[in-house]
Parts: C-alpha cells; structure tokens; sequence
C-alpha cells in the first residue's frame, strides 16, 4: 500500500522555534500531549522546506523578554574634557543580577556595566585601554572598575554518530581584573559583542587577548541529551534492521541538514493479517548507512546558565536509532527531528510506534567551554 504524503497541520513552530504540541485524539498507552493531523495532504519535503529550521534561525540564541536584558543605555552625559580627552566611546549595559548580604541577609540587585575605551595617549579614535564600571542602583556610591585583559568566543557545533554536524552556536564571555587583582567575568552578551565589534576596529591599539573555543559537543542516546566527546562515524557497521513480517506501508525520500534519508513505514504482522494500514513501526536509512529503526525523536531547547541576566537558548534535534542487535545510535539533525514528529502526529501513526517529545535540558559552562549537564 502506497502511503500519502504527511501534512503538518498540528505542528508548529513558534517564534522561538520551539515546537508545540497538542493531544492526540486516540489515547494509545495513556499517551498525552500531541494532536494527530486531521488529512494526509502536503509532501513530507515540502512540509520541512516551508519549517523555520531551514533559516538562518534554527540555531540563534533567543534571549528571554526582559527588557533589563535587551536594552544597553548609552552614556550622553559624561564630561566634555574626559570625553575628548580619555574616553572615546561608553556604554552601560544590564549585566545581571548580584548578591550582597544586607541587615544580616543576603539580597539580591540588579548590576549594571559601563564599558569604557580610554585613549591613554590623548589621541582621538584610537583606544589603549577597556574598562567595565560596575555599578548597581541599590548602591549607589559603590563602583568597582576593572581591565579588560579578555574575550573569548566558544563555537559550539553538535555532531552525530555518524560523525556529521549541525546546530552551530556560540557564546561569549570578557573578563576583567581590578586593582586587587580580582579576576570576574561578565556574560552579557550585547557588552560582548560590541567589544568584539571595538577590538576588531582599526582603533584598538590593545593587548586584549581574544581567545577562540571551537567545541564538538555529542548528542547522546544514553543521557537524551548533549556530552563533552563526540564519537567518530560508529553507525556505519550497525547490524541493519531486517522484519521480514512486518508490512511495509511506504516509504518518503527526505533531504535534512546532514545528509539524505529514505524514510519508511511499516505496519506490524497482526495488524497486517486484519488489513490494517496503521503505521506501528518506522526506520530511517541515510544515503550510505543501514536501515535502523527509530526508537526516540526529541526536538530538544538548551538553556546554558550564566550570571548576565539573559536566557542563552539553542535549539536542536535527538533522534535514537537502533539496528538489529539493539544497539542504539543518535542523530542530531533539527530538519529530521521535524519530519519525524510530523510523522508521529499523522492520524495513521499509532502512538506506540516511537516515543516523540520535546525535550528541555540546562547546562553550564566552564572557562574553556566544557559543557556540564545541570539535569
């Protein structure tokens, strides 16, 4: 029986790209939490070129609507002496939230950075220094002012078991030391991007260093989630799956981010014997790798945590595969992930044929980069 294309009419992405589900109208197991499609009427392809992963988007950092976080405060009011004289550009910018103990307690308040460049040889447009101010209005008459000595840039891309790549992001960090040679970090990523911006400008005369991360993280079929050391290609020997009493349904071509896939559908034997047409059973098979079948698909949101106030939010696609043997492997392509739960929510999908959620992991990061799962 040939299968009809798969419409996404209950999948959706959100400004944010992350994906909303609805309940199923067939309970399957206590199953809850997604819709089945109402029609089989869009091509699988067309369905996926039309999703927001095939933008620029897919892999952005959303930062949270808070407005402390997204608006930076430019200085108009500083001294006309030590604006010509010193300080050739400023701004403030939010910088998170601070911890002081006050009246035997500790209290939390906002922090704010000023991020100044300073030409220390009286020449106009060119900078020798970078200072931070920090400041906070529960005190008012305290400032701690600081060098920049750093900024390091950590590019992360997550790769897959068969060694392919995808989901790039990045994140950026300044450090700073004051005169008591206490060494802070600031994570705010609007005060980051405009001293990059500054240190690579033909004004910077600095011995800023600028320190770059690049960083493979794997996605894991063990936690569900992202590791420190990837695999090299482990999927190219899996055992391929073989159910020569299954009937098979149909199958779909489908172009992701890394590579093409032939997706198939199977109805198991029982089902088969009552001439039933309801997909119980679907493999995946990459353009020169073994059929596997699909176990897990989670369209995954990372939440990194950090001191700055803002919301470091990448997305990215798990898919867990199995061969023959039960071994699994993992795959991380977003555009496969959505074809998937695409498939899942179709009214012919039986809600046991493979689990599909969306999945919300936090991390942390270390000085160089090293990913630490939080949950």
């Amino acid at each position: 029986m040939a299968i009809q294309p798969i419409t996404s009419a209950n999948f959706v992405i959100n400004k944010n790209n992350n994906v909303a589900f609805g309940k199923k109208e067939n309970d399957k197991r206590n199953q809850t939490g997604f819709i089945k499609a109402s029609s089989i009427a869009v091509p699988l392809a067309t369905l996926i070129a039309m999703s927001p992963v095939n933008s620029a988007a897919s892999g952005s950092i959303n930062y949270n609507d808070n407005e402390k976080a997204n608006t930076s405060l430019y200085i108009d009011d500083l001294d006309d002496i030590e604006q010509s004289a010193k300080v050739i550009n400023s701004k403030k910018f939010y910088t998170g939230k601070g911890m002081s103990p006050v009246n035997g307690e500790v209290t939390l308040f906002d922090t704010y950075a000023t991020l100044k460049f300073i030409d220390t040889n009286s020449i106009r447009n060119d900078f020798e220094r970078v200072e931070t101010v920090t400041t906070s209005p529960t005190f008012k008459n305290a400032s701690v002012t600081a060098n920049v000595d750093e900024l390091a840039k950590y590019n992360y891309t997550i790769t897959s078991d068969d060694g392919s790549s995808s989901n790039s992001f990045s994140f950026m960090r300044a450090y700073s030391t004051d005169a008591n040679a206490e060494r802070t970090k600031t994570e705010a990523q609007d005060l980051c991007q405009m001293l990059e911006e500054e240190l690579n400008s033909i004004r910077n005369n600095t011995n800023i260093k600028q320190s770059t991360y690049d960083i493979k993280l794997r996605a894991s079929a063990t936690s569900e989630g992202l590791q420190n050391v990837p695999n090299k290609d482990i999927m190219k020997n899996a055992a391929p799956v073989v159910r020569p009493d299954y009937k098979r349904l149909g199958t779909q071509d489908f172009e992701g981010q890394n590579g093409k896939y032939k997706i198939s559908y199977y109805a198991i034997t029982e089902s088969a014997k009552k001439a039933g047409d309801n997909i119980e059973f679907v493999t995946v098979k990459k353009e020169g790798y073994p059929e596997l079948a699909v176990m897990a698909n989670y369209p995954s949101k990372g939440k990194i945590v950090n001191n700055s106030g803002q919301d470091w939010v990448f997305n990215y696609g798990i898919t867990i595969l199995k061969d023959q043997n039960n071994k699994k492997y993992c795959i991380s392509d977003m555009a496969l992930s959505q074809a998937l739960t695409i498939i899942y929510n179709n009214e012919k999908t039986d809600g046991d044929a493979y689990k599909c959620e969306l999945l919300e992991k936090k991390y942390a990061f270390s000085d160089k980069g090293i990913i630490v799962p939080l949950d």
